[in-house]
C-alpha cells in the first residue's frame, strides 16, 4: 500500500525522479512518469485509433517503472540489471561484467532501509487502524440489527467449523490463487528477470507494430466475420451437421448421450487413477525416506521450489569479472542443476510384471501369485 501511494503521488503530483545533468553544472530531477502519462492521455484523446498501441506501451511503461523502483536500493547484490543491459546481452551475447567491492554501498543501504522501513511501518500502522475502526463499526451495526430483530444482544460468535465442508473447497481454490499471485509478484518485482524482460520487450514490439498494422488487422477481422459467418457458406454447416442432428430418432439421441457420458466417465477415470497413483507415490516415497534416513531426515520448507528462498550474498562478499570463452559460459549455463538432498528417485508403486510381457511370449505363472502378492 505504501508503494502504491508513493507511486500515485509521484505520478499525479509531477514529482521529479529522473536525474538530469546539463553542462556538468545544472542538475535537476525530471518528472518523466508524469510526462509519459500526459503524452498517453493526449494520444488517447486526439488519436483514438492508437488505443491498442497505447495499451501495450502502458504495459511496458509499467514494467520499466517497477524496474526503476527496484533499482533504487543501493545494495548491488539486490539490484536487477538495467533493461538496456539485458537488451544488449540479447542482441550481442555479451555484456560488461560488474565489479563489486567488499562492503560497497553498505552505509547507504543501511540508511535507505531504515528510512524505508520507518515509512512502511507508519503506513502499516495507519492501515491497521483504519481496518480496525471499520471492523468495529461493522460489528456495532450488526449488534444493532440483531437487537432490533430479536430484542437481545448477539453474544455467541459465529462457529465457522459448521461450514467446514463448504469452506474447504474454497480454501483450496484460494491456495491456487495465492500461488498465482506469488508468481505475479515475482514477475512484477523483477525477481524472475527473464520473464519480466520478455513481457516488457513483447509489449514494446506490439506497441510499435500496432501503429502500422492495426488498421489492417481491424479490416481483416471485419472481413472474416462478415464473409465467414454471414454468407451462404453457413448453409453447408446446416446441411452437414445441424440437420443430421435434428433427424436423429429418440433412440439415436439417447445412444449419442450415452456415448458422451461414457467418454466423460473414461476421462474422469483416467484422471482419478493418475491422482490416486500420485498420492500413493508420495505416501510410499515418504515412508521410504523415513526408512532410509531415519533420525537424520530433515524437513525443508517447500523443497520443490527453492526459488522461494533465494540466497543473497553478504556485504563482505565481492565480485570480480572473469574473462572466459562465451561458448564455455553457455555450456555451463545449459548444464546447471539444482540438486536437493534426501530425495528418493524411481517409481514407488509396484506393478504386475506379467503385464509387461509381450503378446508373443508365453508364461507359466498363470494362477500363481506374483512377487507382490496379487493374483494373475
Amino acid at each position: 500500500l505504501y508503494t502504491i501511494i508513493e507511486a500515485l503521488k509521484t505520478l499525479f503530483l509531477w514529482r521529479g525522479h529522473f536525474p538530469v545533468t546539463i553542462c556538468f553544472c545544472i542538475k535537476f530531477k525530471l518528472p518523466l512518469h508524469s510526462i509519459t502519462m500526459l503524452s498517453f492521455a493526449i494520444v488517447l484523446t486526439e488519436f483514438p485509433q492508437y488505443t491498442i498501441s497505447v495499451c501495450f506501451a502502458s504495459v511496458a511503461w509499467f514494467m520499466l517503472a517497477l524496474l526503476e523502483h527496484r533499482r533504487k536500493r543501493p545494495n548491488l547484490w539486490n539490484r536487477p540489471p538495467r533493461y538496456i543491459s539485458l537488451m544488449f546481452l540479447l542482441l550481442t551475447g555479451w555484456n560488461r561484467p560488474d565489479k563489486i567491492a567488499p562492503n560497497e554501498n553498505m552505509e547507504e543501504d543501511i540508511q535507505f532501509m531504515e528510512k524505508q522501513t520507518g515509512r512502511i511501518e507508519n503506513s502499516k500502522l495507519f492501515t491497521a487502524m483504519f481496518w480496525q475502526r471499520l471492523s468495529d463499526d461493522l460489528n456495532d451495526l450488526d449488534q444493532m440489527k440483531y437487537k432490533v430483530l430479536y430484542g437481545e444482544s448477539m453474544e455467541k460468535p459465529l462457529r465457522l467449523d459448521l461450514f467446514k465442508n463448504q469452506l474447504y473447497p474454497l480454501q483450496k481454490q484460494l491456495a491456487q490463487i495465492i500461488y498465482g499471485l506469488r508468481l505475479v509478484e515475482k514477475v512484477l518485482s523483477w525477481d524472475h528477470i527473464y520473464i519480466s524482460f520478455w513481457i516488457t520487450t513483447i509489449a514494446i514490439m506490439l506497441s510499435i507494430g500496432s501503429l502500422f498494422i492495426w488498421d489492417q488487422v481491424y479490416l481483416w477481422t471485419k472481413r472474416v466475420i462478415v464473409y465467414g459467418f454471414l454468407t451462404p457458406w453457413v448453409k453447408i454447416i446446416d446441411i452437414c451437421y445441424i440437420r443430421k442432428l435434428e433427424r436423429l430418432t429418440k433412440a439415436e439421441k439417447e445412444a449419442r448421450i450415452r456415448e458422451k457420458k461414457r467418454l466423460a466417465r473414461n476421462q474422469f477415470r483416467k484422471g482419478y487413477i493418475q491422482t490416486q497413483t500420485a498420492k500413493e507415490e508420495l505416501l510410499k516415497s515418504t515412508s521410504m525416506k523415513k526408512h532410509l534416513f531415519g533420525e537424520h531426515i530433515l524437513a525443508v520448507p517447500d523443497m520443490y521450489s527453492p526459488e522461494r528462498f533465494p540466497s543473497q550474498p553478504r556485504f563482505e562478499s565481492y565480485a570480480n569479472p572473469s574473462y572466459i570463452d562465451p561458448q564455455i559460459s553457455f555450456d555451463r549455463a545449459k548444464t546447471k542443476y539444482v540438486l536437493l538432498g534426501q530425495k528418493v528417485s524411481g517409481a514407488m508403486v509396484p506393478h504386475n510384471f506379467l503385464q509387461h510381457n509381450s503378446p508373443n511370449e508365453t508364461t507359466n505363472f498363470k494362477g500363481d501369485k506374483d512377487a507382490y502378492g496379487s493374483m494373475t
